[in-house]
């Protein structure tokens, strides 16, 4: 399973798009972590744009959802259990401001 760049999980990039290469990626290790950072605060800045690209984390192939946390080549069960209640609740949140900010039409 890849990882670099900005959600490039399982060989597929995220976001779509994205005019990032492999060369911003050190020592293999991705940029997703960044990218959620950055969205998180236009979140709280209560931009929409930064929700909407949030919320296409949780979408198909190639996004958060193919995550898997693993160590010596080992998934690691309780780790990746918690990763998945606390993305669920992530979503679930954004999803219900997202629906408020459409209702009154913020952006």
């Amino acid at each position: 399973m890849a990882a670099c760049c900005g959600f490039s999980i399982a060989g597929s990039a995220w976001p779509q798009g994205s005019t990032r290469s492999p060369a911003c990626c050190a020592h293999g290790e991705p940029s997703w972590a960044s990218d959620l950072q950055e969205m998180a605060q236009r979140v709280r800045g209560r931009d929409y744009y930064g929700l909407d690209r949030f919320l296409r984390c949780f979408g198909g192939p190639g996004t958060l959802n193919d995550l898997v946390l693993m160590r010596n080549e080992r998934t690691l069960p309780r780790a990746n259990a918690r990763l998945r209640r606390l993305m669920s609740k992530a979503s679930a949140r954004a999803s219900r401001l997202k629906r408020d900010m459409d209702r009154s039409n913020v952006r």
